[in-house]
């Protein structure tokens, strides 16, 4: 499946997919302009990690809707995407990078990772 590289909204994307941050955004929890302190970072990372979840971008979150489970690409690259991840490897699910920024996407094909 292939998409154009900028759409209106998120109706053109697969449901269900993982959805990915493509790019650290300008106050990622691993940058550092964070906008929460090292001990709440501490905090994040060890509970996500005991859940075997990913951490939510915050720009995500505030975006709303399907936006509101996007995985923190800084997250993702220190520590993947939690089960939720694994879960869509697994079955097929596909993972799409997000711009939220832009409204860029594409599709990243993990499969036998």
């Amino acid at each position: 499946m292939s998409f154009s590289p900028f759409f209106p909204d998120l109706s053109c994307i697969p449901d269900p997919a993982f959805l990915l941050c493509a790019k650290k955004c300008n106050q990622c929890l691993f940058s550092a302009a964070k906008i929460v302190s090292n001990s709440a970072k501490a905090d994040i990372i060890k509970t996500t990690i005991k859940d075997q979840s990913h951490f939510v971008c915050h720009k995500g979150t505030i975006a709303g809707g399907r936006l509101a489970k996007l995985c923190c690409r800084g997250y993702f690259n220190s520590y993947g995407g939690g089960i939720s991840h694994r879960f869509a490897l697994a079955v097929g699910i596909p993972v799409v990078e997000i711009y939220p920024e832009t409204m860029k996407k594409k599709t990243e094909n993990l499969g036998g990772l």
